[in-house]
């Protein structure tokens, strides 16, 4: 599934639901160099490809142990974050970055990780202590800063986006590469 330029002009809602589709899509989305990752952050599109492959894991010899998941699922919700408000804060990106901690959150609390019945009370207390107003509240800590951003701005049309990225060539050392990326991305909003 890739997203267009036309797709951007809709709302932040649909395009980050077309993005992160359970890491697959975004996998091939990030993959085939989809136009949607200047309007969220090229961090929030490392985030979204991070827990995506983090989400299909599969096989009983890649399942980790409860503390590991945390571990690996922490730094990129914080480098989502982090990412998010170093980057163009648009509608798109904070709905992507938002998605890109629900699925998190939804990955921690499955019952292959910390959701496992087989886990008893050290899961229970690892989902505990990470939800709302635990001692390790991942929610105020990564989800409300970016929902409610008081700074969030629409997403740039096409013509916006084909100007921005005009003026980054311009002033790149590395302009035939932009400029072959600029065709590319001319073609997918003709």
């Amino acid at each position: 599934m890739y997203v267009t330029a036309s797709t951007l002009q809709g709302t932040g809602a649909q395009v980050a639901a077309t993005g992160v589709q359970t890491g697959g899509a975004a996998l091939t989305s990030l993959a085939a160099g989809a136009s949607w990752v200047p309007v969220v952050g090229p961090i929030v599109a490392g985030a979204t490809l991070a827990i995506g492959l983090i989400a299909n894991r599969k096989g009983p010899r890649q399942k980790v142990a409860a503390t590991q998941i945390v571990d690996e699922l922490e730094p990129e919700l914080k480098r989502n974050r982090d990412g998010y408000f170093a980057g163009p804060r648009t509608m798109s990106s904070q709905a992507q970055a938002l998605a890109n901690f629900d699925q998190a959150w939804a990955i921690l609390t499955s019952p292959q990780y910390l959701g496992n019945p087989e886990l008893g009370e050290p899961g229970r207390r690892g989902i505990k202590d990470r939800d709302r107003g635990g001692k390790w509240d991942w929610f105020s800590y990564y989800r409300d800063p970016i929902e409610f951003d008081p700074d969030v701005r629409p997403d740039p049309t096409a013509a916006e986006q084909l100007t921005q990225f005009a003026q980054q060539v311009s002033t790149s050392s590395q302009w035939p590469l932009y400029a072959g990326a600029g065709l590319i991305l001319l073609a997918l909003v003709i």
